[in-house]
């Protein structure tokens, strides 16, 4: 992989681009700008910019009929979106609740759950969207949260 910048690396660049020279003198633009236009134009290629690892690759546009990863946005080639979702596929977070014991005592898993409250959360599939520093400190605390429980548990 080679370097692009402080947030970005080249993963893939299609053999016939990586062996073709060219200078090019234009500063004024940015990285972005200089990819999809100058270079673009350039050697005949698309770029494609994986946000979840963080890589650009470079795939040549005469390659017909071959399936390339392309991510779609406002800034390239979406002019509207409409979203929709099903509220019934991703939940972070589950309300325990339950029924009386043999002595009419509610059931509950407050006094077993680290957070000791009725409620179990999960935001691993958001981890990819957040912040650093706020995906440290949600695992610092399930951490400290396990080792309490592990503690207060006979």
């Amino acid at each position: 992989m080679t370097y692009l910048s402080p947030n970005r690396i080249f993963r893939l660049i299609n053999p016939i681009i990586s062996v073709i020279r060219r200078s090019f003198d234009n500063d004024s633009v940015t990285s972005y700008a200089f990819l999809t236009g100058d270079v673009a134009e350039t050697f005949e290629c698309v770029f494609t910019f994986d946000s979840n690892d963080r890589t650009v690759s470079a795939f040549k546009v005469e390659n017909p009929g071959k399936q390339i990863p392309l991510i779609m946005s406002f800034c390239n080639l979406i002019k509207e979106l409409n979203l929709s979702w099903d509220e019934d596929v991703i939940k972070t977070k589950l309300r325990v609740t339950g029924g009386n014991d043999a002595s009419g005592t509610a059931l509950s898993i407050a006094s077993l759950n680290p957070s000791v409250n009725k409620y179990i959360t999960n935001f691993s599939c958001f981890y990819n969207d957040m912040s650093v520093a706020l995906r440290m400190s949600i695992t610092t605390w399930t951490i400290k949260a396990g080792e309490e429980k592990s503690h207060n548990t006979v």
